[in-house]
């Protein structure tokens, strides 16, 4: 009640006082135009691709140049989504081992036994 009150007399007080929402983005690494970052080397350095659909194949030659860089190449990894995880396969179609990336992680080093394995990604509900 006290800092309700405080803050209406800070109000009426002052009639330049500007409230600004800041724009939402769930990472400081990944843009919330993209679900999921994958990026090069661990800290989110080197080569990056962004993306915002599930991939079977990261290094099928139908794929955007970005998704076949990134084949075996992946170090860390960012989820700018509030709701959704991404899981990533060692191996195309989904297979392999892997690791999750909850909604809104960033993953600064994926870790020895994922370093330069991931080969497809899925966005799901849970993981």
């Amino acid at each position: 009640m006290r800092i309700r009150s405080l803050l209406s007399a800070a109000l009426l007080g002052s009639a330049s006082l500007v409230v600004v929402a800041a724009p939402a983005q769930a990472t400081p690494h990944c843009s919330t135009s993209y679900f999921l970052c994958v990026f090069e080397n661990r800290d989110f350095g080197g080569a990056l691709l962004q993306t915002s659909q599930s991939n079977t194949n990261w290094d099928y030659l139908g794929n955007p140049a970005a998704f076949r860089r990134m084949n075996d190449e992946d170090s860390a990894a960012a989820n700018s989504t509030t709701r959704t995880y991404a899981r990533i396969y060692e191996h195309d179609g989904y297979t392999g081992g892997s690791y999750c990336v909850r909604p809104q992680q960033e993953i600064a080093y994926v870790g020895d036994g994922y370093n330069d394995e991931g080969s497809s990604h899925r966005f799901l509900s849970a993981c």
